[in-house]
Formats: C-alpha cells, structure tokens, sequence
C-alpha cells in the first residue's frame, strides 16, 4: 500500500518529486516513506529503497504516516507524522527532518509537534501537518484528537513558526 503523498515541483530539475508512505502490510506496520520523480507528473520513476524508516527506541519508532515536504533554498523540509505505538495507530506526533537531496534526511530528533495534555482536544495525538511558508512565517495546519484510533473525534489545528521547529 502507499498512501499521503507529498508532491512539489523542483524547478532547478525540471521535474517533480513526491514523498508517500508505503507499508508492505496494511495491517502491520512499519509505514517508510518512499520517494519518486516524475517529468510529467504522471509517469513515476521509484526510488529503489525507502528514503526514510521509524528510528528504533524513539517516539517515532514504530510507524510513520502522513508526510509533507516543502523545498526553500535548494534545500528540502520534511514535517512527517510518526508514532511509537507499537500497533501503529495512536499516540501520533509531529517530526522534522532536513535533507539537500531529497533523499538522504537527517532527523530534529523531538517532536517539533508533540500531543497536547491529555485533557486537551489533541491530546492523544497530532498527524497530517501540512505546512506552507508565507513571507517569513511558516504556517501548519494538522490533524488532532483526543479519543482512541478507532473512535476519533478529529479538529483542525493551525500553529506558526518562524523556523519550523518551534511552533
């Protein structure tokens, strides 16, 4: 299965590049996020291995989700939803990473987007960051909860930051 791509067009390649998450198992996760270019948009060339994997005893060590890449200075931005549940389907946060090629990506470390406190209505988790840059402020727009996976009760939240780390 793959699903929540993330697409932009790189002019500097004249071609347009997309980051999805891909599980072998709709059932099982892990999810990893792949990559593929394309020259038309339509036809999608696959990049042979994933581009990036749940990083073993972190909070994003289970699975990963729903992704967002922005490119800004012939750099790469990547929000990412990814969790350390080990049935994959709760306690979502938000993570960042940065790469120069798209490819190769190097982690914050932390949530730049944690859950809220438990009483707060994204308080069992946060995913599906969708993030643009306007001027000189990055803006967000994400997915919260405060129920169980399977009976949610979403809202749509929106947060700024400066650096795209501190929201």
């Amino acid at each position: 299965h793959v699903f929540s791509p993330s697409v932009l067009y790189n002019a500097d390649s004249t071609r347009y590049e997309m980051w999805f998450a891909g599980i072998g198992n709709f059932d099982i996760p892990p999810a990893q996020y792949g990559f593929a270019v394309s020259p038309d948009g339509v036809h999608w060339t696959i990049h042979g291995t994933p581009v990036m994997s749940p990083t073993a005893a972190t909070w994003d060590s289970q699975n990963l989700d729903v992704v967002t890449v922005i490119r800004e200075n012939h750099s790469y931005k990547m929000w990412y939803t990814a969790t350390n549940d080990a049935a994959g389907v709760s306690n979502f946060q938000i993570g960042y990473a940065e790469s120069s090629d798209g490819i190769s990506w190097t982690h914050y470390g932390s949530p730049v987007l944690p859950k809220g406190s438990s009483s707060d209505w994204d308080g069992d988790g946060v995913s599906g960051a969708m993030v643009i840059k306007d001027g000189g402020i990055y803006k967000m727009w994400y997915t919260g909860y405060n129920s169980t996976w399977y009976d949610i009760l979403p809202g749509i939240g929106y947060a700024t930051s400066t650096n795209g780390t501190s929201w």
